[in-house]
């Protein structure tokens, strides 16, 4: 059994054995990149890019599209491979039919950090 799939089945046992638990991951999956995603607007209004803000904002606004919804999407296209809780017989906890690879999510928050990293090593590695 491949590595991925381990640890797949690994988090999945985990799925209804407590609620507070079950909240979290759905926290984690549904909520915590609108978090990430005002933080980086708040840091963006902070003092803490000083006369860049622009430049900043609009280097992870063009990294984020390109690599959530030009690269991933070309990917997907070329080389869909389904959700693990559309392959095997598992706990689903959430629903969602795209495909698993690339992660959407990786791809937009890794732009991000690295936008952000560009500009400011400190703040792009808590992002990372």
């Amino acid at each position: 059994m491949p590595i991925d799939v381990k640890i797949f089945y690994f988090f999945n046992n985990l799925a209804d054995r407590g609620l507070i638990l079950d909240q979290l991951f759905i926290f984690f999956g549904y909520y915590f990149p609108y978090f990430l995603t005002v933080a980086f607007l708040l840091l963006l209004f902070s003092k803490q890019f000083k006369g860049n803000k622009t430049k900043v904002f609009f280097t992870a606004l063009i990294s984020v599209i390109l690599s959530r919804f030009v690269i991933t999407e070309i990917i997907r296209f070329l080389y869909c491979r389904p959700r693990p809780f559309m392959a095997y017989a598992v706990n689903r906890l959430v629903e969602d039919t795209n495909c698993s690879f690339p992660s959407g999510h990786a791809a937009f928050f890794f732009a991000l950090a690295m936008a952000i990293y560009f500009y400011d090593k400190k703040w792009g590695a808590w992002f990372f």
